[in-house]
């Protein structure tokens, strides 16, 4: 299977870069987007198949960003992330109430990473992963 197209969105620019190259070494085609309405942007424009989506973005936060994306018909197949900071109980239902697939808080070690994307996109798109 091939590889899903990938959107990293994090306003601090040193972690989502880092991010797309680990992704990228993985063979993730990916772009990173750092503030939401670009995300958005992208997102509608290349319609990737997975949004790893920080949740505390400076101007629209990514709570938003998410359920923008859900509203459009193609955001329903996505696989959308939160990797935040925010961990508490309140933050994961939050970001549940806003249409994200998993919850993740930082620091994420890599590999839980692509065990999570390998194993929603599984239960997504009924396949073997990546």
């Amino acid at each position: 299977m091939t590889p899903p197209r990938v959107l990293v969105v994090d306003d601090n620019e040193d972690n989502a870069d880092s991010l797309s190259i680990l992704l990228t070494t993985r063979g993730y085609a990916v772009a990173v987007a750092y503030e939401g309405e670009t995300a958005i942007a992208h997102a509608i424009a290349e319609q990737p198949d997975v949004i790893l989506l920080d949740i505390g973005l400076a101007r629209m936060n990514g709570l938003e960003v998410c359920a923008r994306i859900r509203s459009e018909s193609w955001g329903q197949r996505a696989t959308i992330i939160a990797i935040s900071g925010w961990g508490q109980a309140t933050d994961l239902q939050r970001s549940k109430d806003a249409g994200f697939d998993a919850h993740l808080v930082k620091p994420v070690l890599f590999n839980d990473l692509i065990d999570t994307i390998a194993q929603l996109r599984r239960s997504r798109v009924g396949g073997p992963g990546e």
